[in-house]
């Protein structure tokens, strides 16, 4: 683990993928029991959620 991005030798990218869907899982859990408008919710989404799943992913090639 360096600066919160897992990096594997083996080139095993799931681990990765697991720990993202992991995170937003874990975001999601938190945020559906908050009372937050739509705007706020997307603003925590835009902000918040991707830029974090970018970061992760940064050494991640991921297909559609």
């Amino acid at each position: 683990r360096y600066l919160g991005v897992w990096i594997s030798l083996q080139c095993n990218k799931m681990f990765t993928v697991n720990q993202v869907v992991q995170d937003v899982k874990s975001a999601i859990a938190i945020l559906a029991n908050k009372k937050l408008t739509d705007k706020q919710l997307i603003y925590t989404y835009n902000v918040v959620i991707i830029p974090h799943v970018e970061y992760r992913t940064q050494l991640v090639h991921l297909s559609e």
